[in-house]
């Protein structure tokens, strides 16, 4: 049977007017068994959040997370409830000792030209609290993606600070995109 997926750490970041980000760190510690599905609900006391899915590769450390929670009651302190795991052996797919190689050729992207701009240094940071994240990034594969997710974490040194999502839509071989995101709400100091 496969080692139960970890959770090593979760945040809650407050947005104001009763939202907040929840996040945690999950990690599969399987080196040959992929979670093709699972479903997750971060709860805090009466609060029980959204029911969502995600997937987990072989020994992939990630984010899960609900943006923009509603929640009458402050939320400090937050779990995260994993169940309905679906899990796939690699080696039914494909030999284990070829996986190395197939996640490399699938997940081959480049991120440059990184910057952060707080809300101070915006142009209308004046009226409201917006910081901008930007960056390239370069498909290096030799496939197209449809709906590419990414996860975009702002850090302090070490730690999270806070989280966004971006998708891009048909993101093919070679391409190189430059993607932008505002963040709404008073961050705290970010150093990446």
């Amino acid at each position: 049977p496969p080692a139960p997926i970890e959770v090593l750490e979760t945040e809650v970041f407050s947005l104001g007017d009763d939202r907040y980000d929840l996040v945690a760190k999950v990690r599969n510690p399987n080196q040959f068994m992929t979670v093709l599905s699972l479903t997750y609900q971060f709860t805090d006391g009466d609060f029980s959040g959204q029911t969502l899915t995600s997937f987990i590769l072989p020994n992939e450390e990630k984010y899960i997370f609900e943006l923009g929670a509603s929640s009458q009651n402050q939320i400090n302190l937050i779990d995260v409830e994993i169940k309905d795991i679906r899990w796939l052996r690699v080696g039914s797919v494909m030999p284990p000792q070829e996986y190395e190689a197939f996640q490399q050729n699938h997940l081959n992207f480049e991120f440059k030209d990184i910057v952060f701009t707080p809300a101070r240094d915006t142009e209308i940071s004046e009226k409201l609290p917006i910081s901008k994240s930007a960056f390239s990034i370069v498909n290096q594969t030799g496939y197209s993606y449809y709906n590419m997710g990414l996860v975009v974490g702002l850090y302090n040194y070490e730690t999270l600070v806070g989280i966004n999502y971006v998708v891009l839509d048909s993101f093919v071989p070679s391409q190189e995109r430059q993607v932008e995101i505002n963040w709404t709400q008073n961050l705290p100091r970010a150093s990446e």
